[in-house]
């Protein structure tokens, strides 16, 4: 009987696995990776203060849509239920939507309302639909997809915000059309573990402490990539 449960154990421990899909080596770091690098974000969130960063951060409500996106990506899948580090983003975030579809304190034309609809959008909370289709009636994308030419922009990323921005649209856009593999010059590249590595690499250089940068922006920006990434390996 022991050896007759031991093997439906063994089974069952099988299509668990198998269920959760094939992993590699790069998977593996990357998920150890994708998780220090969200848990450091979470912590920038202040529950009690209900402050996001630095106030001057906190009040930048493009920093509040970027933290929702990061985190709701996440592989972990985070939702408003998990708890006010959630919520209570969202629920800023949303404050500052007005009737227009425009974003109370933006700071530019169109961007900080594009990335509020991908925040909101990250939720996967149907209730927020129409919020999100008044959103993108004056959304424009903050950046326009990088433009790959080097092998060496995928493992030597440069962590700069517009940089970053570009390279995430780039991915989101490859992640959409199926595309696991790209050309550049004359190589073809899995670009998801490519640049997974690179990052990866990035943050081993700095202590392996979740941060790349320690600037709230860039790092939120970094998860978002990794997130993409993550989901392609």
């Amino acid at each position: 009987m022991l050896r007759i449960l031991s093997c439906l154990s063994l089974l069952v421990a099988f299509g668990l696995a198998a269920a959760a899909g094939p992993s590699s080596p790069v998977k593996d770091l990357a998920k150890r990776t994708v998780d220090r690098n969200a848990n450091w974000v979470i912590e920038k969130y202040d529950v009690k203060a209900k402050r996001l960063g630095k106030p001057e951060e906190s009040a930048d409500p493009s920093m509040w849509a970027m933290y929702i996106t990061a985190i709701c990506e996440q592989r972990r899948d985070y939702k408003e239920v998990n708890g006010p580090f959630v919520s209570d983003p969202v629920e800023v975030l949303l404050s500052k939507v007005t009737d227009k579809g425009t974003i109370e304190g933006a700071r530019d034309d169109g961007g900080t309302e594009y990335m509020a609809a991908e925040a909101l959008e990250a939720t996967k909370n149907p209730k927020y639909k129409d919020v999100i289709e008044k959103l993108r009636k004056v959304a424009h994308p903050p950046a326009l997809p990088l433009e790959i030419k080097t092998v060496e922009q995928l493992t030597s990323i440069d962590l700069q915000p517009q940089n970053l921005m570009q390279l995430i649209a780039a991915c989101r856009k490859l992640a959409k059309d199926g595309k696991k593999e790209i050309t550049v010059g004359d190589k073809t590249v899995n670009w998801a573990e490519t640049i997974s590595e690179g990052l990866m690499k990035k943050e081993q250089k700095q202590g392996t402490n979740g941060w790349y940068t320690g600037d709230l922006r860039t790092d939120m920006l970094v998860l978002q990539l990794l997130n993409v990434c993550y989901k392609q390996l």
